[in-house]
């Protein structure tokens, strides 16, 4: 996998997705053993299944989305000897309480760190809309060809019986010019 979320596999470059799973496949540049291409740009064909943030996602909380310091509790650490008016400000707004969420507050030992704990299933602060999940709609089976555009498969299944076949049938048709040279 290089560091863009892409990995290689029989001649397709898959693009992975933050859950990694795959989403899109780029099998129309075929490499040589020294790296050169041996099919030009004009025959690149790009197949994609997507879920678009904007139509396949919405935001969620903290619980929905299993986030780990909703689950398992977090410390919050503020340097109490600090002069910085927002650093004296957070301090006197997480012992007002005024926020809503439990947590105990300790101060470390020989330390002029103040440590407030808050325990498992309590909102963490910063997290608002940091979190999506998935909504229950089928992906997008998309080709882009650079001679036709972009076509979305619609049909069998959403479409993902087509695009599943005209992806083989397009593979199966480069591997054979790739052999004939």
């Amino acid at each position: 996998m290089n560091g863009h979320g892409a990995v290689q596999l029989g001649g397709a470059t898959w693009l992975r997705d933050q859950n990694n799973q795959r989403v899109a496949a780029n099998v129309g540049m075929y490499r040589d053993q020294a790296g050169n291409p041996r099919l030009g740009p004009a025959r690149l064909r790009t197949f994609a299944i997507l879920a678009p943030t904007a139509t396949h996602w919405r935001p969620a909380s903290c619980a929905e989305a299993g986030c780990d310091r909703y689950r398992n509790g977090y410390e919050i650490r503020i340097d109490a000897s600090s002069p910085d008016p927002l650093t004296v400000a957070r301090l006197v707004y997480l012992r007002s309480r005024k926020h809503g969420v439990r947590m105990e507050e300790y101060r470390a030992e020989r330390s002029d760190w103040v440590v407030f704990r808050v325990p498992p299933g309590e909102r963490v602060f910063g997290h608002e809309g940091q979190h999506r999940i998935r909504v229950d709609r089928p992906e997008l089976f998309a080709v882009h060809d650079p001679a036709a555009g972009t076509y979305l498969h619609r049909g069998r299944a959403n479409g993902a019986d087509d695009w599943q076949d005209q992806f083989a049938n397009h593979q199966d048709q480069l591997a054979t010019r790739v052999s004939q040279g």
